[in-house]
């Protein structure tokens, strides 16, 4: 029971290995599925927001580039508009205005210049970015196709995958079957070595019923003959029988044949050979039910030649008996006739009659001298004939030894196959993975049980030759013996005849009459006994038989008893185990909660991180705005940057606790796949005590059908009968109970199943949940962390770019200082000169012509530090541009999360920077008063030298327009220069007046 236990649940084993591996294959390839598609929805989105950027960025250039230009035309037309106001009467202003018109139009045609020159290298930037963007696409296109052929391709190797589990599945079903029909032959055999055992034992019974015979032989003449004639019988029988299994022997052999035939033409193919072994398989199940129908049929024939063997000595018992019966009666009848003969004759018939008598006695006589004679010859071929039945049995014990021997090396053949096949299941327990290799050692050792079955076959073959041998000996000693049995019969008979004839003579009819009358009497007498003899024989080989069967249920029941009993306490182990694992879910559950709720706080502390982000955010465009607060927001960005440091340590012990959990998931789900085998071990091993228990039954229900049939007049049979039956329905009611106790613990320890599994998903749904929100959490932070430093790389960059422009606006400031000290010194020589001038102009009023050379000495001193300080505004003009273009270069390095993240800040950015390229000057109050100053006073010296012009004018020579840009100062240097060019002014210094030098006097002062 243990081995087919074991044997049983080694494919048991080997099917829940190979549900194993198909539940992990579909799962690796469904987490191979699942991680593609969220790559090709990761790059996909990434693509998007690629584009997305990519036209934003090009729309705000656009935007700028318009507003731009219409901020140029706003400009342009305001300057017509004022040329326009100035009036067809002064035809020189006008000329000045249109030369300085000319002037700026140049300006912005350089400037329209160098913004086409901007824009064509931006058209060559989007042209190239789009030349890179159908590159991309390109590439896109061609990772998405080799995805889509990677994808195609592994649901081809899914389909080849499934092909080959399903392949390998059938294989195994094949391996089973074959297995399950080994298991059968096994039986078989073990029934047929049993059965042999229990022939030999029969024939060691026979052997010493037939000694015993032989013993009798001895004692009586009629018995031999009769034992011959039996003999006979049994010989022909055994002939009979030796022919059947000859003729089954060519049969196999023919059939072995044409599986040779059918072998070597499949050896082309596995699965054919595979039919063909199942095929020879099958013919083998067929040739031993044959073979063991053969023998029951030898067995019932046997009990045949049994009853005819007690027959016939029932037959010769009551041949001996008549026999002793007829001598009885001639020895009465020749008692009767000696006391005739004593007495005296009284009549000459009485002595005619007592003549008579004493012929037939004579002839009696004679007739019992010729019998004992006959006596004496037949035991001496009795005696002849038992040295050859000596010799036959010698022989056929020898014969019997032989088949034993063969009997024995089979069985140890089988032992062997049956060792082999054990390691072999081990192996395959232990090799699942090398189903090939298993399958040939299949075939290898079919190939040997079918070369194994040839030499058992031509063994048996030649122990049929040696037997055929025999019986033609035996045969040919039974036909002498036969013959010579024949002659004595005929004899015996001839003798018979004359004695019947001579009773006849003597004997009187109603002496025949009673004689037949007795001797049918006892004849029917000695058959009603014999008849009854065999009854009771029958009876009491039943009842053995009974008595074993019972003993052997008995030992049955105990065996499923002790084995009920061990059920139990590995069920009540299996109890044991199902509460600690529950013990062990509850104290997962209890950490799994414990670890949401550390999950949760990690959230909250993202959600932190998060609003800090958003904070540093602000913070950055607020950093934008002023350096100074860039610099001291710096440090409270390092300090938040510790809080993802902080909170990704959290994230990371979150992670090793979630990895432990997983693991004690998957070691409970292995301890559940084991109980479960084993449990279906358990369920197999009931299934098949319940299938015994079935058995069991048919056969007791046989034997009270026997029984029944039998009416048994024992009363302590019945008794023994009626306690087994009690013992086999008590067993039975236990078993029930078993069965019934096992199937509600089975659905209770099921629903418990169901619901730990069902728990064991709840929990991985919120596990696979919380994890996918931690990854994205983790994505955010990344993102947010590649942010923080382009912000901080653009911080950089920028203090860089600020620190270069104060470099630059230092050295400006210092030329200009030194430029202004120059400038200073140079007017305190000219108010010297001016008043060393004032001096001589009130000695000498003819020297007006000179002071009028030193006058017209002194603007052009004038105009020629404006044009420096021109020169110098422009230098100034083109380190602002170069700023912003620098500016610009970096906005378009920036990353496009930091894009996408601050439209509003980079667009707020952009225009700041524009408007700080426009009117650098007025951001600069260290440079802003000089150029004022002077325009100022210029105009001042202007108006206070000529009060005829218009109001217009004035208001155009103080107040610049509103279109007009600060730092531009192009229409006041065109003013300066009308103002120095015009001919009022002229006119009023060459009169000479006191107005002028009180003027340059009040010049000088504000100076």
């Amino acid at each position: 029971m243990d081995q087919t236990c074991d044997e049983e649940g080694i494919p048991q084993q080997v099917k829940q290995l190979q549900v194993q591996l198909q539940k992990e294959r579909a799962e690796n390839l469904l987490m191979e599925t699942r991680v593609r598609e969220e790559i090709d929805k990761e790059f996909s989105e990434l693509f998007s927001k690629i584009e997305n950027d990519y036209k934003e960025r090009l729309s705000r250039d656009k935007e700028i580039l318009e507003e731009r230009a219409d901020t140029r035309m706003k400009i342009f037309k305001n300057l017509i508009d004022t040329m326009a106001d100035a009036g067809p009467g002064q035809d020189a202003a006008a000329m000045d205005v249109v030369a300085a018109c000319e002037e700026e139009r140049r300006g912005r045609e350089e400037a329209i210049s160098a913004l086409e020159i901007i824009t064509t290298g931006r058209e060559e930037a989007l042209a190239s970015l789009q030349k890179e963007r159908g590159v991309n696409e390109k590439l896109l296109e061609s990772e998405r196709t080799a995805k889509e052929k990677a994808v195609a391709e592994l649901s081809e190797e899914s389909k080849q995958r499934m092909e080959v589990v399903a392949s390998l599945c059938r294989e195994r079903r094949v391996r089973q079957e074959a297995e399950i029909r080994l298991e059968k032959e096994r039986k078989e055999v073990r029934r047929l070595m049993e059965e042999r055992e229990t022939l030999q034992q029969e024939v060691r019974e026979k052997t010493s019923r037939l000694e015993t015979s032989e013993q009798q032989v001895t004692n009586v003449t009629t018995r031999t003959t009769e034992k011959l004639e039996q003999n006979r019988k049994d010989l022909q029988q055994e002939t009979s029988l030796v022919l059947t299994l000859t003729q089954e022997v060519q049969s196999l052999k023919q059939e072995v044949q044409s599986l040779k035939q059918e072998v070597q033409t499949s050896a082309a193919s596995d699965d054919q050979l595979r039919e063909e072994a199942s095929e020879l398989r099958k013919n083998l199940a067929e040739e031993k039910e044959n073979n063991e129908r053969g023998m029951l049929e030898l067995e019932e024939d046997l009990g045949q030649a049994r009853e005819q063997q007690q027959q016939q000595q029932q037959q010769q018992n009551q041949q001996e008996a008549a026999l002793k019966q007829q001598i009885e009666d001639l020895k009465k009848q020749l008692q009767e006739l000696e006391e005739m003969l004593q007495q005296p004759p009284e009549d000459a018939h009485d002595a005619e009659d007592v003549k008579q008598p004493r012929e037939h006695i004579l002839a009696s006589k004679e007739f019992t001298e010729k019998l004992r004679e006959q006596e004496v010859e037949s035991q001496k071929h009795l005696d002849e004939f038992k040295r050859k039945l000596s010799v036959q049995e010698t022989t056929f014990g020898e014969t019997v030894n032989g088949l034993t021997l063969k009997l024995s090396e089979q069985a140890q053949s089988t032992e062997s196959l049956k060792v082999q096949l054990e390691e072999a299941k081990l192996t395959e327990s232990n090799r699942s993975a090398a189903a090939e290799e298993d399958l040939k050692r299949l075939n290898s050792d079919l190939h040997t049980e079918i070369t194994s079955l040839k030499a058992e076959v031509s063994d048996m073959e030649e122990s049929r030759t040696a037997s055929q041998l025999l019986q033609g000996q035996l045969q040919e000693k039974l036909a002498a013996v036969t013959e010579e049995s024949a002659e004595r019969e005929a004899e015996v008979a001839s003798l018979k005849e004359r004695r019947e004839e001579e009773e006849i003579q003597t004997l009187q009819e109603n002496r025949r009459r009673e004689a037949e009358r007795r001797r049918e009497m006892m004849a029917v007498a000695y058959e009603a006994i014999a008849q009854k003899d065999e009854a009771l024989e029958k009876r009491g080989e039943e009842i053995n038989r009974l008595k074993e069967s019972t003993k052997q249920d008995s030992d049955k029941v105990k065996s499923l008893s002790v084995d009920l009993q061990r059920k139990e306490d590995d069920s009540s182990d299996l109890k044991e185990k199902l509460a600690d694992y529950k013990k062990q879910i509850q104290q997962v559950q209890k950490e799994i909660s414990a670890m949401r709720e550390e999950e949760k706080l990690s959230k909250q502390k993202l959600t932190d991180t998060e609003k800090s982000k958003r904070q540093l955010q602000s913070d950055v465009a607020g950093r934008d705005r002023t350096i100074q607060a860039l610099r001291v927001e710096q440090s409270s960005d390092s300090k938040a940057a510790s809080l993802p440091q902080t909170s990704c340590t959290e994230l990371e012990a979150t992670q090793r606790v979630m990895q432990d959990m997983r693991l004690a998931l998957t070691e409970q789900e292995e301890t559940q796949q084991q109980m479960e085998t084993v449990l279906e071990e358990k369920l197999n091993v009931v299934q098949e005590l319940s299938s015994e228990v079935e058995k069991l039954r048919g056969m007791l229900l046989q034997q009270d059908r026997r029984g029944n049939d039998t009416n048994d007049p024992t009363t302590g049979q019945s008794d023994d009968l009626k306690r087994a039956k009690q013992e086999v329905a008590q067993s039975q009611e236990r078993f029930k109970l078993c069965a019934e106790k096992h199937q509600s613990e089975r659905r209770k320890w099921l629903d418990e199943k169901l619901l730990l599994i069902g728990q064991a998903k709840e929990a991985e749904d919120k596990r696979n949940q919380e994890m996918r929100k931690f990854a994205e959490d983790r994505e955010r932070h990344a993102r947010q962390q590649s942010q923080l430093e382009s912000l901080s790389s653009q911080l950089a960059e920028k203090e860089r770019l600020m620190e270069q422009w104060r470099t630059e606006r230092d050295t400006l400031v210092s030329a200009l200082e030194v430029q202004l000290k120059k400038l200073l010194c140079s007017q305190v020589e000219k108010e010297t000169l001016i008043q060393q001038l004032q001096s001589s102009s009130t000695h000498a009023p003819a020297e007006s012509a000179e002071g009028e050379g030193v006058m017209a000495e002194l603007q052009a001193a004038l105009s020629e530090r404006d044009s420096e300080i021109l020169r110098l505004k422009e230098e100034l003009d083109a380190a602002h541009i170069k700023q912003e273009e620098t500016q610009i270069k970096t906005t378009e390095s920036e990353s496009p999360a930091t894009l996408v993240g601050k439209p509003q800040s980079e667009g707020i950015k952009r225009k700041s920077g524009r408007k700080a390229g426009q009117q650098t000057v007025r951001q600069q109050p260290e440079l802003q008063w000089l150029p004022v100053s002077f325009g100022r006073l210029r105009d001042f010296h202007g108006e206070r030298q000529d009060e005829s012009f218009p109001s217009a004018g004035d208001g155009d020579f103080l107040q610049p327009s509103a279109a007009e840009p600060h730092g531009s100062e192009a229409p006041r240097r065109g003013k300066l220069r009308h103002r120095q060019n015009h001919p009022v002014v002229a006119q009023e210094e060459e009169r000479g007046d006191g107005k002028g030098k009180i003027e340059l006097k009040e010049l000088v002062r504000t100076l």
